[in-house]
């Protein structure tokens, strides 16, 4: 059985808390490959996500999430990448639905 070690704790930069999330989200890359993600934390101006593997990612992407009231799309740039877990700068929120 594999077991997984915590992260250790990072000091807080941020200027506001974002809240915890375990939803679905995509990142797509500007070649068109999309990478499923899971999306740990979010506010107006960054998320955390999760990626399924350790593939490569351009630095600047665009965020999915498919909600269940609209589909929101926001531009992304990578901040800060330990393993699977990706630091997203956020701008440029689209909101269909």
């Amino acid at each position: 059985m594999n077991r997984i070690e915590p992260l250790p704790t990072l000091p807080e930069r941020r200027r506001r808390r974002r809240q915890a999330f375990d939803i679905p989200g995509e990142l797509l890359g500007a070649g068109g490959r999309l990478t499923p993600c899971r999306i740990v934390n979010l506010d107006a101006s960054g998320a955390q996500v999760m990626l399924d593997g350790a593939g490569l990612l351009p630095t600047r992407l665009t965020l999915t999430l498919r909600l269940q009231s609209a589909t929101v799309t926001y531009s992304a740039t990578i901040l800060w990448r330990r393993g699977t877990l990706v630091g997203l700068e956020l701008a440029d929120r689209r909101e269909q639905g």
